[in-house]
């Protein structure tokens, strides 16, 4: 048995992101290799994570900021001092730059270099230097998708033979059926769910759904669901409430806020179609869970979002208001292509589970491991 500490300090939140794709990962790696002791490291600002009260991975915090100088030099003589074996990182920030024992660690995606023009001179350096070098002396670096691997060949210089693709997993609450719970509503709706970053373009989308009512209003909501906490630029939604304002959309532009883990499946299952948008993903959660409830999906044709999307969905190549809009007429009032895609989208989102996820993770823990012990 050894013991295998993840370092999920990136994670403020476990609804979210990193923080869903971390609690999944780490469930299905206790039942996929339970012959392993897993330790979980958190950061002192998170709540504990949601995992049932019979599990066997341990929880503490580790009191070291992501990026700081406590990552990098006290944080591998804490893993020393637990007798760990094998670290997992949930985020490439999160990378210290040695360890006692090997590491992999996870890129969910490179936004500060693929969209420098959102982050700071500090955030965009400290990627192309200590990110860059922490990377370059990974057992394994995993990537959420193809394009995601190409990001870290052509950004940060990484070699293939360094690099994995792991897809992210769909959890089993997110399902097409018949007597499964629909979120109710006085309209139908479109739905987003996510953060407000700008990438996102959720203005663009809003455009849009002005512009799909000035031409034939098909009836439906436009639905957005997130965190909504003014001053943060990831969940900060004043600036879209403002647009939708101005576009004078009273009443048919609705903000929920954050939605539960055991609201959302409902939400999907409610939606007439979920819309995308984002110019730039790792892998994109809220598409394949859509897919999996049945609603078929809107989406950039961008970076991963073919990968994940596949023929589960319409994919538009940019999120100019006017071809938004005709491909939310499209799927709005073509019932019969609303159905072949949403019985594409069950299929499409059979692909992946979090099982195959943690099965492909522990293929490399292993390697990791022989490795070491042969060296």
């Amino acid at each position: 048995m050894c013991r295998v500490a993840v370092d999920a300090r990136i994670s403020r939140s476990w609804s979210t992101g990193v923080g869903v794709y971390t609690v999944r990962l780490v469930q299905a790696l206790a039942e996929v290799a339970p012959r392993h002791a897993y330790l979980l490291l958190t950061a002192a600002q998170a709540p504990p994570a949601p995992l049932p009260p019979e599990s066997p991975i341990e929880q503490r915090t580790a009191p070291y900021a992501v990026g700081g100088l406590g990552q990098h030099l006290w944080l591998p003589l804490a893993l020393r001092s637990l007798g760990i074996d094998l670290l997992i990182i949930t985020h490439p920030a999160s990378a210290p730059l040695w360890s006692p024992c090997p590491r992999l660690v996870f890129v969910h995606d490179l936004i500060p270099l693929t969209q420098p023009r959102f982050y700071n001179a500090a955030k965009r350096l400290y990627y192309r230097t200590v990110v860059r070098w922490s990377l370059r002396r990974a057992a394994r670096v995993l990537v959420d998708s193809e394009s995601t691997r190409r990001d870290c060949q052509r950004l940060l210089g990484l070699t293939a033979e360094r690099l994995c693709v792991v897809y992210g997993g769909v959890g089993e609450q997110y399902h097409e059926s018949t007597n499964g719970s629909k979120a109710t509503s006085a309209r139908p709706y479109v739905l987003y769910v996510g953060n407000k970053r700008p990438h996102k373009n959720v203005d663009r989308l809003i455009e849009a759904f002005a512009l799909l009512l000035r031409e034939g209003d098909p009836g439906c909501d436009l639905v957005i669901a997130g965190r909504d906490e003014p001053g943060d630029i990831e969940t900060d939604g004043r600036r879209l409430r403002a647009l939708a304002e101005r576009l004078h959309l009273d009443g048919r532009v609705r903000f929920l806020g954050e939605v539960s883990g055991e609201e959302l499946p409902a939400l999907y299952r409610g939606a007439e179609v979920l819309a995308y948008l984002s110019s730039y993903e790792g892998f994109g959660l809220p598409p394949l869970e859509a897919m999996a409830c049945g609603t078929p999906v809107i989406a950039l044709n961008a970076s991963s979002l073919p990968e994940v999307v596949g023929d589960g969905g319409l994919l538009v190549d940019a999120p100019e208001p006017a071809i938004v809009a005709e491909g939310l007429r499209a799927l709005l009032t073509d019932r019969p292509l609303r159905d072949r895609l949403a019985q594409r989208a069950v299929q499409q989102a059979r692909r992946f589970s979090w099982e195959k996820t943690a099965q492909a993770v522990a293929q490399q823990m292993d390697a990791a491991l022989e490795a070491r012990k042969a060296a």
